[in-house]
């Protein structure tokens, strides 16, 4: 793999200040080795990868307004999601709507850090009765988020600013689902 020099952007470095101030942990720029990307912020002892999507991540807005990832950035999803991590999209879109520090750690609250512990708890119990299925927690489909799997379509319900789930396995997370 080669050495590249990094350049983090002021929104990269805001999600990563209000992320601090929830929970403690994350690294910037970490390097996943089996996929060769860098994830902006990751949280590697539960594999858990915060992606901060800029306008180049994303395809112009349809005729209803929504934005769709581009085809870049459905790739690294899958090959993240594939290599174990799970991955959420902090769309710039809906950061910009976020004017206080306490909305930023508020919305980070409720796409990272309340859904891994509910999730690991959930997974844990799962674990124990079930096992070792996993099983998504009620916390996070309460949320709004969906995990998808292989071959599956993540549901919840449509939004003006997210539109239909994508056919892709990572955690797709709008706040305002």
């Amino acid at each position: 793999m080669q050495d590249t020099e990094v350049t983090i952007s002021r929104f990269q470095r805001s999600v990563a200040i209000a992320l601090a101030a929830v929970q403690h942990g994350f690294e910037e720029e970490h390097p996943e080795p089996r996929t060769g990307y860098s994830l902006d912020l990751a949280l590697p002892s539960s594999r858990l990868a915060v992606e901060v999507d800029g306008p180049s991540h994303f395809l112009l807005p349809d005729g209803r307004g929504v934005r769709k990832p581009n085809g870049h950035t459905l790739l690294k999803r899958r090959l993240l999601a594939a290599a174990g991590w799970r991955v959420i999209s902090v769309p710039f879109y809906e950061w910009d709507g976020l004017r206080s520090a306490s909305a930023r750690q508020t919305y980070l609250e409720r796409v990272a850090v309340l859904p891994k512990i509910e999730e690991s708890e959930a997974k844990a119990a799962a674990d124990g009765a079930a096992g070792g299925s996993a099983v998504e927690s009620a916390a996070v489909r309460g949320l709004g988020l969906a995990l998808g799997g292989a071959g599956s379509r993540a549901g919840g319900p449509s939004s003006p600013t997210r539109g239909d789930a994508p056919p892709y396995p990572f955690l797709w997370v709008s706040a305002f689902s």
